[in-house]
This record gives C-alpha cells, structure tokens and sequence, in this order.
C-alpha cells in the first residue's frame, strides 16, 4: 500500500520507512511513506472489505481488512496517521507476550 500510494507523487521522489520498536507491553511494526496520503472518509473506510481507492483492477481492496483481522486475532491493533498530500504512517501494534518460568528448587 505504501508503494502505491507513492507510485503518483514521483516529483518528490518515494520514501518508505520500515521500523520496529518496543512500546508498553508490545511492538510496533511501523511502516511510513511520503505518499498521497489519506483525507477522512478513506481513513474511515480502510478496513471495510473490499473498499479501494485504485481505478483499476489490480487491487480487491481487502489487504487491509485482512492485516486488521490478522492484529486482533493476536491481541494487537492498527493505528493510522495521515495527512492528505503528504504521507500516511501506520503502526502495527502487537503485544509481547512474556511467559514466566518456576524454578522449582527442592
């Protein structure tokens, strides 16, 4: 999705960042782009099935629905920002879990 919403904007050239990083008690898998961005009612929808922005064929629109699904199997969630014409940032946010073990010393 990043690379597709940058594909139109190639005066600025394209920039996609990928990070990881420890928040709370989760991970964030974060992935940025200097793209086209998003206004509200695309951000409202992204995670209705089968909703698109592209005119053509080549998207079915439900790659987000099924990352959104994937996440809350797991505990975890999606959190968007973006700001139309200048890029969308999106966290995938997924808790660590810490498992303890008992030593037993007898």
């Amino acid at each position: 999705n990043a690379q597709q919403a940058c594909e139109h904007e190639l005066e600025k050239g394209t920039i996609i960042e990928l990070s990881v990083t420890q928040q709370n008690e989760g991970v964030c898998i974060k992935v940025k782009d200097n793209g086209c961005g998003m206004d509200e009612n695309t951000q409202a929808h992204l995670f209705k099935p089968f909703f698109t922005t592209h005119k053509t064929t080549h998207s079915l629109g439900i790659g987000m629905t099924v990352v959104n699904f994937i996440l809350q199997d797991h505990g975890g969630k999606i959190e968007v920002s973006s700001t139309l014409g200048t890029g969308t940032t999106i966290c995938c946010w997924l808790p660590v879990k810490v498992q303890e073990s008992v030593i037993n010393l007898l």
